[in-house]
């Protein structure tokens, strides 16, 4: 099994640099220009099912992705939305710094639950999907997070690019990572070469 991960187009908040956590934050014009881009450049790609965060902005990112695959229907899950910043989303970059020891406090989702909760949407992938490629659309600090469970800390970057892709791969239930934070063209040079 392939999982595609891709972070969703950019919105007003992402140009802020605000924590957009839960916050259903649209994607902006050059959001969805990004996931017309990353359709584009992904067609061709072999892909089964395409799966997303229910907030509308990894929904939307999907559906787009989704027309140049081929695929209308895009099945949302829980266990990939963002991670919660409680009190401090729409905090800005350098205010959530300041709050970084907070986890667990202020209503922020610690780390480690947000692992867990991805991990464990990715084997019910896993066992529902069987060897099928899901593309799967989700948020920065969820897919940082689920990361940490594949690679070292220190192979992840800080930041995700906006359709950014990561490349996961599930062979007999092994996790594998195969590319981090790659943007269209280069995963498609990755992963046709």
């Amino acid at each position: 099994m392939n999982i595609f991960v891709v972070r969703h187009g950019i919105t007003d908040w992402n140009l802020q640099r605000r924590a957009q956590g839960r916050e259903d934050i649209p994607l902006n014009e050059g959001g969805i220009l990004q996931a017309r881009n990353c359709g584009e450049k992904l067609q061709g790609l072999p892909v089964d099912y395409v799966v997303s965060s229910p907030l509308s902005r990894a929904v939307r990112t999907a559906e787009i992705i989704g027309e140049f695959l081929g695929i209308k229907d895009v099945r949302t899950m829980e266990a990939f939305i963002e991670m919660d910043f409680g009190q401090v989303s729409g905090a800005t970059r350098e205010e959530l710094d300041r709050h970084r020891d907070a986890e667990g406090t202020l209503g922020i989702e610690t780390r480690e639950s947000v692992q867990e909760r991805a991990v464990t949407g990715i084997m019910q992938l896993y066992e529902e999907y069987g060897d099928a490629n899901v593309l799967l659309v989700s948020h920065g600090a969820l897919i940082r997070n689920l990361l940490r469970y594949y690679v070292e800390e220190s192979e992840i970057p800080k930041f995700f690019e906006n359709c950014g892709i990561s490349w996961l791969s599930l062979e007999q239930g092994k996790p594998i990572c195969r590319l981090i934070n790659a943007l269209p063209e280069r995963f498609m040079e990755m992963f046709l070469g």
